[in-house]
Parts: structure tokens; C-alpha cells; sequence
């Protein structure tokens, strides 16, 4: 599958990626739409909070095309998007509903330009 790779400022790519592996309680997603995030824009034309090469973009939308055994609450077909941060629910910040300030917060999602990615139920 293609994806959309950064290298250095400016030095975006499309190649073949490998089809992401998916364990039993995660669904393969095909992406249909990628959005450009403020935090991206930084990214391209100037080093910033990533690790080159990466994949960029992370707020996507897209269809299920496989699922793992244990996923019970989504199939095949279905029209899904992911946060691209799941915050904790513990912190005083998640408490205040400002999740962009919570120090724990998992990244979820982390390659959105692919035609294809991986996602937890």
C-alpha cells in the first residue's frame, strides 16, 4: 500500500508501505480521508516534536475491512475515525475537560497517510 512519508522539512514522499499486522481485538481500517492538523503544518516546513521519517497526519476517517476475533463491537464495512489521543480520565486535567494539557495521554494513532492501519476497539 502507499503511504505518504517525511524524511526532512519538505521532503514528503509517497511509497509502498507494508500492510499493518493486526491482533484479535483490533480492526484493520482502510483510510479515506486524512486531515491536515495545525501541529502538521510545523512539521513539514520545519523540525519539530517527531522522529524522522515518519508517517504524518494523524485525524483520519475510513472503513473497516478486517477485524480480529475478539472485536464485538464493530464489522466489516463499518465507517469509523479514531481521536488521535486518548487521554487518562484520572488526571485533575481530564477532570477540567482540558485533555490537551494530561501528561499520560496514549497515542493512538500515529500513520494516517497509508491507505490501511490498525486500531484497538
Amino acid at each position: 500500500m502507499k503511504a505518504v512519508r517525511m524524511y526532512a522539512p519538505r521532503d514528503l514522499r509517497v511509497e509502498e508501505v507494508d500492510i499493518p499486522s493486526y491482533e484479535a481485538d483490533e480492526c484493520l481500517i482502510k483510510v479515506m480521508a486524512v486531515g491536515v492538523c495545525g501541529s502538521d503544518i510545523p512539521r513539514v516546513n520545519q523540525y519539530g516534536a517527531h522522529v524522522s521519517p515518519i508517517i504524518v497526519g494523524h485525524e483520519f476517517s475510513g472503513q473497516i475491512v478486517k477485524t480480529g476475533d475478539k472485536v464485538t463491537k464493530f464489522k466489516a464495512g463499518d465507517r469509523v475515525t479514531c481521536p488521535p489521543l486518548i487521554p487518562c480520565f484520572k488526571c485533575k486535567y481530564c477532570e477540567m475537560v482540558n485533555i490537551h494539557f494530561v501528561k499520560t495521554t496514549i497515542i493512538m494513532v500515529q500513520e494516517e497517510m497509508v491507505h490501511l492501519h490498525n486500531i484497538s476497539q
